[in-house]
Formats: structure tokens, sequence, C-alpha cells
């Protein structure tokens, strides 16, 4: 089939991107490896569940906003790729100026995705997928969404016979139920999520 040219939103909106980049590239991995899509789509889902459980406890906190949030979170990656945990959370020898730099590389992917779309459009896209305009519980739900679908990816190498994923699920783990976020704690008594 033969398409006329397309537009840049046309474009996007046709972009499957997503479904071919890949995760964990610099990791063993013996069954395979996840998408971004994937990924995007199971940080979507818990942050969605999650939303819905703190709403039904009472906290403040919009789930479909999480949803989508969850959903566009590493969505700068279509143009930067995967980057190491390392570089993405500050750490190493420099924190701040790593995490300065990520920022900056993240906003120039944004406008490299969405520069050229209608401004109402343009910076909506941006603000969700540079997490801007979350509460500070929300941008909790959705780092913890994050956290909770690279655990579950861990999880399943690991029992395909991954020793290396074993290791870095048990420290996930370890990290994960280390967070005391007031949310959080009243989350795990009343649902005992990790």
């Amino acid at each position: 089939m033969t398409t006329p040219p397309l537009t840049k939103i046309q474009v996007h909106l046709l972009d499957r991107r997503t479904t071919f980049l890949t995760r964990w590239h610099r990791e063993p991995v013996l069954q395979r490896f996840e998408s971004l899509a994937e990924h995007h789509s199971t940080t979507a889902n818990i942050a969605y569940e999650v939303g819905l459980m703190l709403k039904h406890l009472g906290v403040k906190v919009d789930p479909a906003k999480l949803c989508v949030y969850g959903n566009y979170h590493d969505t700068t990656e279509v143009i930067t790729g995967d980057l190491p945990k390392g570089i993405k959370h500050g750490e190493g020898d420099s924190p701040k100026l790593n995490a300065l730099a990520l920022r900056e590389l993240e906003e120039h992917a944004a406008l490299q995705l969405w520069g050229d779309y209608p401004p109402f459009l343009r910076d909506h896209l941006r603000e969700v997928s540079l997490e801007n305009g979350l509460s500070e519980i929300e941008e909790q739900v959705v780092k913890y969404a994050d956290s909770c679908s690279a655990l579950a990816f861990m999880i399943v190498e690991a029992e395909f016979g991954n020793n290396f994923m074993q290791e870095k699920a048990e420290k996930e783990w370890a990290e994960i139920r280390g967070l005391d976020w007031p949310w959080l704690v009243l989350l795990r008594k009343a649902y005992e999520v990790p």
C-alpha cells in the first residue's frame, strides 16, 4: 500500500517505535527483552490500580491521571534510548550534574518528539512525558509503579533461571520495601502491596 506523505502528527499517532525499543539492553536476559511499550503499559496499569486503592482509602489522587503519566513516563526514550539507572537517578560521582544533564536531555527529546505540534497538544504531552504537573504523592506513585514494573520483569527472568536478575530482583524488592512514604505504608496495611 502506498501512503501519501504523513504530517508530523500523523507520523506520531502511527508511531510504533516504543514496541521496538528494548529495555535491559545492558543486562543478561534469558527469556526476551522487554519493549518500552510493555514497560509503559505495566507501569500505567500499576499506577492506575494503586491510585484506585489510594482513592478508596481517602487519599486525594486521580487514578486516570496516574495512568496517563505512567504510560508516558519514559516516552523521551524514543529519542534518547534506555539510559542506565545510575544516570537516570543521579548516582555516581556527581549526582546533581547527572540529574541536571538528564533533565536537559529529556527536555530536548520532548521538543524533538512534539515541537511541531499545536501548542495545546505539545505542552500537554511534554508535561506528562517529563512528569510535570504531578503532586508529590502522584510523582511518588508513578515512581513506585515504575519500580514495580521493573521488579515484575526481573522476577520473570529469575524464574527462568537468570541468577543475575535474581540478585537484581532481590535488591529492587528491598529498595521498594524500604520506601516509607506515608501513603505507601497505609496501602501496605490495607492491601499488602510490595
